[in-house]
């Protein structure tokens, strides 16, 4: 009988160690650089005299150029009220040109962007297409933290919530000025939505890529989603 219980002992201390491995490297598994990396070259730092902020690059290719178009916050956009003229955006290998506002919603908090210099960008953001995914699902956020003082940064975290306001997602990646209109990613690099300006540290709220699909269609301007 003690042998019994000495290997039952054993059974269950092993599945115990099997399930700390589990949930350790493959359940909470760091995010593999190679999506990071995409994001980084996907992500652009947004300047202008009244602040700046974070967005995103879709690009398309037309009659032998590529054009480049920038998602991001309404509210990087605005200052006080009244929409920014001096618009420059700079990408991960400081390239820097001048843009225009093609089209903004405060209500949606949601402004698209075309970058004025001809083949400055191949790179394009993936939106996510699909369910929410479950609450848990490890994410990470690429922004520029105040501004240039941090650009290109890099913050890791969980899906916190997908009903927040509602329909908006929450997540607990750490945000901070400049963050803005900056995407949070999946681990496999699908960007699952915007930086939203009721960011605030530690509280990070953003507008689901499904919202931004819906507006683009609305007001057609389906050929600026990616």
């Amino acid at each position: 009988m003690k042998k019994l219980n000495w290997t039952v002992d054993v059974f269950l201390g092993l599945v115990v160690a099997a399930l700390v491995f589990f949930f350790a490297y493959v359940v909470a598994a760091p995010i593999s650089p190679a999506p990071i990396s995409s994001a980084r070259r996907d992500t652009v730092l947004i300047t202008m005299p009244g602040g700046e902020g974070s967005g995103v690059l879709v690009s398309k290719y037309v009659e032998g150029h590529w054009h480049t178009y920038v998602w991001t916050a309404a509210h990087v956009i605005l200052n006080k009220g009244a929409v920014e003229t001096d618009i420059k955006v700079t990408d991960w290998k400081q390239q820097r040109s001048a843009a225009r506002i093609i089209a903004y919603s405060e209500k949606y908090e949601l402004a698209l962007l075309e970058i004025s210099k001809p083949d400055y960008s191949m790179n394009s953001v993936r939106f996510y297409h699909g369910a929410p995914p479950d609450i848990g699902t490890p994410v990470f956020h690429i922004g520029n933290f105040y501004g240039s003082k941090a650009p290109d940064s890099y913050s890791g975290g969980f899906l916190s919530s997908t009903n927040w306001l509602p329909h908006y997602y929450q997540f607990n990646c750490l945000i901070y000025p400049g963050s803005s209109g900056g995407g949070f990613f999946t681990a496999t690099g699908e960007c699952l939505g915007l930086a939203d300006k009721r960011c605030e540290e530690g509280i990070a709220i953003a507008l689901p890529s499904q919202l931004i699909e819906t507006w683009a269609k609305t007001h057609d301007l389906n050929y600026f989603l990616p």
